[in-house]
C-alpha cells in the first residue's frame, strides 16, 4: 500500500513537471492570449490542470456522468465563448480549437471534482462581488463594438463562474492538505532570525542609495523641520516630527547632513524589517510549517520593492508598517486588558501616520464588532481612546499650540472635483445658477484647460485660493455636486472610474518608486564598488520597469485582499485581519489623489505575505461545518457539497 501510495506521487510530480515545462514552452515562445489580469488567466487554468492530477482518482466515467449534467455543461460551454470573445489574440485558427477545446475539457472535468453547485454562502456571494468588480472596471475602459452593458453581463458571468471555481478548489485543498504542524509558543528566535536577516538583505540597498531615497513630500517636510516653511499637518506632523529626531540625531552624531538622512533611513530599514519579522512570527507560532515560513520569509527579505520602500522617507512606509504591526496584533486578539490596550495604541500610530488612517480604524471597528469574537465594552473603550487622543488631544489641541495649519479641506475633495470639472469639460448640463455657484469659487475655463482625469491636483490647485467659499455655503456646494451627478450620472461615473481605476482596474500602468531627488545637504553616492552599482541599477531598473509592473498590479492586489478575505472569512479564521487593509484601499476609491500610486497602496502589499500565511494555517470550526451539513443536501446526488465538509 505505501509502495503504491509513493508511485501514485511520483507519477503526480512528473506530471507537474511536464505541464511546467510545457507551461513555460508556451508562454515564451508563443502568444496564444492577450489576457488581462497581468497574464494570470492562463496560470489559472494550468493550476487547474494540477488540481485534476491531484484527483485524478475521481475522473471515472461513472462518476463525470453522474456529476455532469446539462446545465453545467452548458455552463462551461458558455464560459468558454465568452473566453474565446474577449481575452484572446491568435495568429491561426488551430491553436485556438486546440487551447478552447483544452480548456473545455479541464472545466468539464472539474465538474466532476467540484461541482460548481457545491459553492455556498461567501463564496456565492464573494465570486458575484470579485466578478462584477471586473466587468465593471473592464467594461468602463475597453472599447467594445457592442453595447457596455451586454460586455458588462457577459464579463460579469464569466468571472463569477471563474471565481466560484477558485474558490472551490483552494477550499478543496486547504482542507485535504496540512500546511502547518501544532500551534507553538515563544519564538522569540524566530522574530530575531528574521530581523537580522532582513536587514542584511537590505544592507547592499542601502549601500546603493546612501544615504536615502529623498522624494518630494520629504523636500516639504524637511523645509518645516528647517524653519523654512510653515509647519502644516498638509504631511502629518508626528510624521515630521519622527523625521526630525532622527535627522537631527544623526547630524548632531557626524557633523553632516548625510549622516542626519542615514540616520532616518537606517530607522526605517530596522523598523520595516521589525514589522515583516513580527509577521512571520506570529505565523510560525500559529504553526505554519517550516517549508512555507521559509517562502514566505523570503517574500518579504528577498524583495527589491520592499527594500527600496523601506529606505524612502516617505510617511506611506511607516504607515504600511504600523498597519502590518496592527494586523499582527488583530491576529494575537485576546479578550484581555493589556491586548486591547496595545490595539489603541496601534491603532493610534495608525492614525498618525497617514490622514486617512482614522476612517481605516473606524471600518475596522465595525467588523470587529459584527465578527463578535471580541468584548463590545472593552473595544468601545479603545476606541474611545483612540478618537478623543487623536481628534481632540493631539490633532486639535497639540497642533493649535505648536501653530500647525491644519491639512486643507480641499484635499479630501479630489473625487468631486474632477467628477465637476469632467462635466465642465465635455459641456455637459449645468444650468445658468450652477454656473454661477461654480464661477463663485473658479473661473470654468481654466477648468477645462487644467483638468487631468488622471490627476486630481491640477483642479485642486484652481479651487485651493477660493475654498473658504465652499466651506462657508457646504450645504448649498454639496446639493450643487448632487444636483450635478443627476443629470450626469455617466459623466460622474467616468471621472471616478479614470480617478481611481489604478486601486481595482487591473491593466493599469503605474509608477513603483521614484528615483528621488537631493537637497538641504545631501550627497547622493553609492558606497558599493562601481561595477557593482552599475549591475545592481540596470536589475532594478528592469524588475520594477519591466518584469514587477507586467505580472503585477494594484488592482491584482485588491483581487487578492478580497479573495483572502472571503475564504478567511469561510473557513472562521481571523477574517478581520484583512480588513485594514482593504479598508484602506477604500479610502483610496473615496478620496484618490492621483489614479494609481503604489504607495498609497503599499499596506496592502505588506499584508499579503501574512495572509497567505494565515490562509494555510486557517483551522476548520466544527460549529461552522456542522451548520453547512444542511447545505449539502440540495446539492446534487453523490457530490462533495461546500468542500470544508470533506475530510
Amino acid at each position: 500500500m505505501v509502495e503504491k501510495l509513493r508511485g501514485n506521487q511520483f507519477f503526480s510530480k512528473c506530471c507537474s513537471v511536464l505541464l511546467t515545462a510545457l507551461l513555460v514552452f508556451v508562454l515564451k515562445r508563443t502568444h496564444l492570449f492577450t489576457f488581462t489580469m497581468d497574464s494570470l488567466l492562463p496560470y489559472v487554468f494550468y493550476l487547474f490542470l494540477f488540481f485534476l492530477i491531484e484527483y485524478r482518482r475521481e475522473l471515472s466515467w461513472e462518476n463525470i456522468r453522474r456529476r455532469l449534467r446539462p446545465v453545467p455543461l452548458l455552463v462551461n460551454i458558455a464560459t468558454v465563448l465568452a473566453l474565446a470573445k474577449f481575452y484572446t489574440c491568435y495568429e491561426f485558427w488551430g491553436y485556438a480549437v486546440l487551447c478552447f477545446i483544452w480548456v473545455l475539457v479541464v472545466l468539464v472535468l472539474l465538474e466532476a471534482v467540484v461541482p460548481l453547485a457545491c459553492a455556498r454562502g461567501p463564496y456565492l456571494w464573494g465570486g458575484a462581488v470579485l466578478a462584477l468588480l471586473y466587468a465593471v472596471s473592464t467594461a468602463l475602459n475597453e472599447s467594445y463594438d457592442v453595447n457596455v452593458a451586454v460586455v458588462g453581463i457577459v464579463l460579469t458571468f464569466f468571472w463569477v463562474v471563474l471565481f466560484r471555481r477558485c474558490f472551490l478548489l483552494a477550499d478543496r485543498l486547504l482542507s485535504d492538505r496540512r500546511f502547518c504542524i501544532h500551534e507553538r509558543r515563544g519564538g522569540l528566535w524566530v522574530f530575531v532570525l528574521c530581523l537580522t536577516l532582513n536587514i542584511l538583505l537590505c544592507v547592499p540597498a542601502f549601500l546603493l542609495r546612501y544615504p536615502g531615497i529623498l522624494t518630494g513630500d520629504s523636500l516639504h517636510q524637511m523645509a518645516q523641520i528647517l524653519g523654512q516653511e510653515v509647519p502644516s499637518n498638509h504631511h502629518p506632523w508626528y510624521y515630521t516630527m519622527l523625521i526630525s529626531f532622527w535627522f537631527r540625531l544623526g547630524s548632531a552624531l557626524t557633523g553632516t547632513a548625510n549622516g542626519g538622512f542615514a540616520a532616518y533611513t537606517i530607522f526605517s530599514l530596522v523598523f520595516m524589517a521589525g514589522c515583516f519579522a513580527a509577521a512571520m512570527t506570529v505565523l510560525y507560532r500559529r504553526g505554519l510549517s517550516p517549508f512555507w515560513l521559509v517562502v514566505l520569509e523570503m517574500a518579504y527579505a528577498l524583495d527589491p520593492i520592499k527594500q527600496q520602500h523601506s529606505l524612502t522617507m516617505w510617511k506611506d512606509i511607516i504607515f504600511s508598517g504600523c498597519m502590518l504591526l496592527l494586523c499582527v496584533g488583530l491576529v494575537q486578539a485576546e479578550n484581555t486588558r493589556r491586548w486591547y490596550l496595545w490595539f489603541a495604541v496601534l491603532g493610534l500610530l495608525v492614525c498618525l501616520m497617514r490622514n486617512n488612517g482614522i476612517f481605516v480604524m473606524l471600518m475596522l471597528g465595525l467588523a470587529l464588532l459584527y465578527c463578535r469574537k471580541f468584548d463590545w465594552k472593552k473595544l468601545l473603550c479603545s476606541y474611545l481612546v483612540i478618537v478623543m487622543a487623536y481628534v481632540l488631544l493631539i490633532n486639535v489641541v497639540c497642533l493649535r499650540l505648536w501653530g500647525v495649519k491644519q491639512t486643507e479641506a480641499v484635499e479630501s475633495w479630489s473625487v468631486p472635483l474632477q467628477q465637476i470639472a469632467f462635466v465642465i469639460s465635455i459641456d455637459g448640463d449645468i444650468d445658468a445658477e450652477e454656473y454661477n455657484m461654480i464661477t463663485a469659487v473658479v473661473d470654468p475655463a481654466a477648468v477645462r484647460e487644467a483638468y487631468c482625469e488622471w490627476d486630481a491636483d491640477y483642479v485642486k490647485n484652481l479651487v485651493r485660493p477660493n475654498e473658504e467659499i465652499i466651506k462657508a455655503d457646504k450645504w448649498q456646494y454639496f446639493r450643487l455636486w448632487l444636483g450635478i451627478g443627476v443629470k450626469n450620472p455617466y459623466g460622474y461615473l467616468h471621472a471616478w472610474f479614470e480617478q481611481t481605476k489604478g486601486y481595482w482596474y487591473h491593466r493599469v500602468q503605474y509608477k513603483v518608486l521614484e528615483s528621488g531627488g537631493t537637497g538641504f545637504g545631501m550627497e547622493k553616492h553609492s558606497l558599493l564598488p562601481a561595477h557593482m552599482t552599475g549591475q545592481f541599477e540596470e536589475f532594478l531598473f528592469d524588475y520594477e520597469n519591466e518584469t514587477f509592473s507586467e505580472y503585477y498590479s494594484l488592482g491584482l492586489q485588491t483581487y487578492l485582499c478580497l479573495f483572502l478575505l472571503v475564504l478567511l472569512y469561510r473557513r472562521k479564521s481571523c477574517w478581520y485581519a484583512v480588513v485594514p487593509p482593504l479598508g484602506n484601499i477604500v479610502t483610496l476609491l473615496i478620496a484618490a489623489p492621483i489614479y494609481a500610486v503604489f504607495r498609497y497602496a503599499y499596506p496592502a502589499y505588506c499584508f499579503l505575505p501574512l495572509g497567505i500565511g494565515l490562509l494555510l494555517v486557517a483551522g476548520r470550526d466544527e460549529n461552522a461545518t456542522k451548520s453547512e451539513n444542511t447545505a449539502a443536501n440540495s446539492c446534487p446526488a453523490d457530490t462533495k457539497c461546500d468542500i470544508l465538509t470533506i475530510q
